[in-house]
């Protein structure tokens, strides 16, 4: 699991090895930095600001990755974020998708 946690305003305070690699985190040196600073992305902004976590958030990052990012309560004003890589699912429905519409009469 791909996790870190981080204050209601949005500050990291913890993260895991993993969320470290699949997010860019720089670990401690990130430590107590607003997520937002970090993960520029205004869907992603959009998607803390409105608070509505019923669904993942999908986000292409700028290399091309794409991520499924879910948060919920953890605590007393803190969030837990789960970010997960999908980006070789999202290629392989992209390939079966390219095979049945090249098989297709």
């Amino acid at each position: 699991m791909r996790s870190s946690l981080t204050t209601e305003e949005g500050a990291i305070f913890w993260c895991n090895g993993l969320a470290q690699q699949i997010l860019n985190l720089r670990w401690p040196d990130d430590s107590g930095q607003n997520i937002l600073n970090l993960l520029r992305y205004p869907e992603f902004a959009n998607y803390l600001k409105q608070r509505d976590f019923s669904k993942p958030l999908n986000l292409v990052l700028n290399n091309a990755r794409h991520l499924e990012i879910r948060v919920m309560p953890y605590s007393d004003k803190q969030w837990l974020m789960v970010a997960r890589d999908v980006t070789q699912m999202h290629q392989l429905e992209g390939a079966r998708r390219n095979f049945f519409a090249n098989v297709s009469p």
